[in-house]
């Protein structure tokens, strides 16, 4: 029995507003149980029309997250055969795009004159004690005074200490460098248990000009 009262009460409310969009009136009416009743049609003498308010039509909520996303996309390079740093900055300091485009948000100092560098993979090599690194930078200028460093240890432990990690000083734009670290003879050795992807996390890379 609650079960039938719970589904009449939760879909009696889309049947409702599915009929108001009808021009036909909706009639209410209780009968000799004092159960309420509705239709279409007055089926019973004591039925009167009910008063239902207006459907009205809600905007989506992703829809700011939509139109935001899409006047990003209007004001970037991707559509746009991407940046061209060489072409210099706009007379607002923003990029231009290699299309001529030049109704753009992206500033031309953080995109043209600075690197971005990241880890693109690590890997463990237990038998030599030897962590090598993949280093990426991202942007279309030249990473320069180059610096990778690994933290290994645990804090809890007293044991942490980060080390940096041998490999070339500048990195060229959209490439990639290889970096590694030694160590056989220390306390961190061997790199069995070492996990790697939480490694990864613990790599960390920064020049001067990122």
């Amino acid at each position: 029995m609650r079960k039938k009262s719970f589904f009449k009460a939760l879909f009696l409310p889309i049947i409702l507003l599915s009929i108001k969009t009808t021009a036909e009136p909706i009639y209410s009416w209780k009968d000799e149980k004092g159960r309420v009743h509705f239709s279409n049609k007055a089926a019973d003498p004591s039925a009167k029309i009910v008063d239902l308010p207006p459907i009205t039509k809600e905007q989506p909520r992703h829809q700011d997250n939509l139109d935001q996303n899409t006047e990003a996309s209007a004001i970037d390079c991707s559509f746009h055969d991407g940046i061209d740093c060489e072409a210099g900055a706009d007379i607002d300091g923003s990029v231009i795009c290699k299309d001529g485009f030049k109704e753009t948000s992206k500033s031309y100092q953080e995109n043209c004159q600075r690197a971005k560098l990241s880890t693109h993979m690590v890997e463990i090599n237990p038998k030599k004690d030897l962590i090598r690194a993949i280093v990426r930078n991202e942007r279309p200028v030249k990473a320069e005074s180059v610096l990778v460093t690994t933290l290994l240890g645990e804090f809890y432990r007293g044991d942490q200490k980060r080390f940096n990690m041998t490999g070339p000083q500048e990195i060229e734009s959209y490439s990639d460098a290889e970096y590694e670290l030694n160590l056989k003879g220390t306390i961190y050795a061997p790199l069995k248990e070492l996990n790697q992807d939480k490694l990864k996390s613990r790599v960390n890379a920064n020049c001067a000009n990122c």
